[in-house]
């Protein structure tokens, strides 16, 4: 995922810096757990998530299988937005553990470096590309290879080995005895 940056990468940068300006970044994490009102609370099992009735925000981590929430990222979860319809746990259990994309402005959530104002997001999977249904198979005609193809101009990058060397147009001729 180009130029998205990790956790890890975003708690570290960001880390004592004045979050009041909007600096608008794309994170890739896997969806750990939810927080209950603190980092503190932070809730890492679907039983305490519905439990707790958390649907607001996301816990991201660089690993699925992060519990230490230092290490986790708080997210916030708009009401109305598609990644609060798509994301939360509440609704959503089958996405703990997935793999997404955040766009979204780096600010201080829950006291501590956080994404809020999500404005896109992707599923990706583990290795890190656009999560897409597959398509459809389509019946296409394979192209005919042309009988008798016409030789293109000799690049001046090409190597040439002749057993009758000779000049070679663009280039050096290298003999061998």
């Amino acid at each position: 995922y180009e130029g998205a940056w990790t956790v890890a990468r975003i708690l570290s940068e960001y880390e004592g810096v004045d979050l009041d300006t909007d600096y608008e970044e794309m994170v890739v994490g896997y969806i750990v757990g939810a927080c209950d009102g603190t980092m503190k609370n932070a809730l890492f099992t679907i039983d305490e998530i519905r439990a707790a009735g958390v649907n607001t925000n996301l816990l991201i981590a660089d690993s699925k299988d992060e519990r230490d929430a230092s290490r986790c990222m708080p997210v916030e979860l708009k009401k109305g937005t598609d990644v609060r319809e798509e994301a939360n746990l509440v609704d959503n259990p089958e996405v703990l553990g997935r793999r997404i994309g955040l766009l979204g402005l780096v600010k201080t959530y829950f006291k501590v470096v956080g994404l809020k104002n999500v404005a896109y997001h992707e599923w990706l999977t583990n290795g890190g590309d656009v999560e897409e249904p597959e398509p459809e198979p389509e019946e296409q005609e394979k192209p005919t290879p042309d009988p008798d193809p016409e030789p293109g101009p000799i690049q001046k990058d090409t190597i040439i080995i002749d057993s009758q060397p000779g000049h070679i147009e663009g280039g050096r001729s290298i003999g061998h005895k």
